[in-house]
C-alpha cells in the first residue's frame, strides 16, 4: 500500500487516492438512490484550503460521476468507506464559507447551461407569490425573484422547496421590505423555456 501524502483536491485522480485531504464540509444532504430509493446516501460538498470546522480525510475511494445536474466542476466523487479515517482539523486556513461570487452580467449573457456552481449576492427588487405546484403527481414549492447587483444588472432566479418557503416566511414576518439583500450559495444555471435561467440553490441567507 502506498503511503499517504498531504495534498489538495486538484491532486486527486481515479488512480491516485493516497492524498491526505484537509477539507471543510460546505454542505450536506440526504439523497435516495434513483433505482433503489430505500438506500439513502449522505451527499456532501467539501472545499480545501486552496479553494479558498474542517476535517482530515484518508482511505477513501474515488470514481467518475455523470450526474444529471453537476453540482461542482470536478468530475470525481469521493466516497467515504468503512475504514476511512476522519479526524478533526484544528488548523484549517481556507475560506470559512467558500463563496465564489459571480457578476450578474456574466450569468444573463449565457447562451447555454454551464456545469458547476457559483454564488450570487443582490438586492431583491421584485418577487412573485409562493407557488405550491403539483407536477406529475409530485408536489413542490417555488418562489421566483428578481435581484439586482451593484452594477445595476437584474437577474431572474427561482428558489425551490424549503428555500422558497423560508423566503416566503421571512417576508411575512418582516414588516420592512425596503431593502432585502439575498446571498444564494451553490447556485446553478438551467435552460428554461428557451432562456438560461438561474434557478437552483442549496443555501440562501437573508
Amino acid at each position: 500500500m502506498s503511503s499517504f501524502v498531504s495534498g489538495y483536491i486538484h491532486d486527486l485522480s481515479a488512480v491516485k487516492d493516497n492524498v491526505r485531504l484537509r477539507v471543510r464540509i460546505l454542505s450536506t444532504w440526504m439523497q435516495p438512490l434513483f433505482k433503489t430509493p430505500e438506500v439513502i446516501n449522505m451527499e456532501m460538498i467539501v472545499i480545501d484550503e486552496q479553494a479558498s470546522n474542517a476535517v482530515t480525510l484518508q482511505r477513501y475511494s474515488l470514481g467518475e460521476i455523470q450526474p444529471k445536474f453537476r453540482i461542482v466542476a470536478n468530475p470525481l466523487r469521493l466516497s467515504i468507506l468503512s475504514n476511512t479515517d476522519c479526524a478533526e482539523c484544528l488548523d484549517f486556513t481556507g475560506s470559512k464559507h467558500g463563496f465564489v461570487f459571480r457578476p450578474f452580467k456574466s450569468i444573463v449573457e449565457l447562451k447555454k447551461e454551464e456545469d458547476g456552481q457559483f454564488d450570487v449576492i443582490g438586492r431583491v427588487i421584485a418577487c412573485e407569490d409562493l407557488d405550491n405546484y403539483d407536477k406529475n403527481g409530485r408536489a413542490g414549492k417555488k418562489k421566483p425573484l428578481t435581484l439586482i447587483d451593484a452594477e445595476g444588472t437584474e437577474l431572474r432566479c427561482t428558489l425551490w422547496g424549503v428555500y422558497a418557503q423560508q423566503f416566503s416566511d421571512f417576508l411575512n414576518k418582516c414588516s420592512d421590505h425596503g431593502k432585502i439583500i439575498v446571498v444564494v450559495q451553490l447556485a446553478m444555471t438551467k435552460i428554461w423555456d428557451g432562456n438560461v435561467a438561474y434557478i437552483f440553490n442549496l443555501h440562501i441567507s437573508l
